[in-house]
């Protein structure tokens, strides 16, 4: 490919990961000296947001489900905290597609198209079993029919679902099993009130409460990095003072489970 590539007889536009780029790409000199590379870096929260809102219309028609700004912003902050393993936009599109799938699936509007073409059809067997004189069959195709025309009764061409405001935290649900939805109290309550809970179930804990609850609520004041973790904690002491309650107690407060 070098010679071609040199002599302009070819013309490649190509897209790898970085780590494959390392370790195939980089590895061929000649070849990588015909290419200019470009990196390309994850969008931020907002860019996110903003791709969110432009290709959400695509669900409308798809799927006839509405997504709101709130749906969208938790498409984008919730898999910022639960998959910081994979990058935006790529898994907040896929959080959303997967909660108007779901809301599509649990929700789904008639086909009148089809549903009408199969009244015709049945009507055509009923006059067929009439014909025959097998008015039991005529009668359960009648019943069949009145069926399909309660089902279009009261459609309409505008018919949409509207997702609510936890749609992304069930489909959060789904994917990683932590119960976010269930999690009632906001963020800031429930930070306030951190202390207070910790302290009602592990008692004698203070301080070590008190160090873990500032830990945990000065990562929310943004002094660290949003995709960061909250914070990774070890306790470590005698065995018998609580250190594996106060580990459960903890992860019941933050995850909920």
């Amino acid at each position: 490919m070098n010679p071609a590539l040199s002599r302009g007889v070819v013309f490649v536009i190509g897209a790898t990961s970085q780590y494959d780029s390392r370790n195939t790409f980089l590895k061929n000199v000649a070849l990588a000296l015909r290419f200019y590379v470009v990196i390309v870096i994850a969008p931020s929260a907002h860019d996110t947001f903003n791709i969110l809102r432009v290709i959400r219309n695509r669900y409308v028609k798809q799927d006839n489900v509405v997504l709101p700004d709130t749906v969208t912003i938790a498409a984008v902050d919730f898999p910022v905290q639960y998959f910081p393993q994979r990058c935006l936009p790529d898994k907040a599109v896929d959080l959303t597609d997967l909660s108007a799938a779901h809301l599509a699936a649990h929700h789904s509007v008639p086909d009148v198209k089809t549903i009408t073409a199969d009244s015709i059809q049945l009507t055509d067997t009923q006059y067929t079993t009439v014909a025959d004189e097998d008015y039991e069959a005529a009668r359960n195709v009648q019943t069949r029919i009145a069926e399909l025309q309660k089902l279009t009764a009261n459609h309409k061409d505008d018919l949409k679902v509207n997702a609510a405001a936890n749609a992304g935290a069930k489909s959060v649900e789904r994917l990683s099993g932590v119960p976010v939805s269930q999690m009632g109290a906001s963020d800031i309550e429930r930070l306030k009130e951190m202390n207070a809970g910790l302290n009602g179930h592990a008692i004698g804990q203070y301080a070590t409460v008190e160090a873990v609850s500032r830990a945990i609520r000065r990562n929310h004041t943004s002094c660290y990095a949003s995709n960061r973790p909250f914070g990774s904690f070890l306790f470590v002491g005698p065995s018998g003072v609580s250190l594996t309650e106060l580990a459960k107690l903890l992860t019941q407060d933050m995850l909920g489970s």
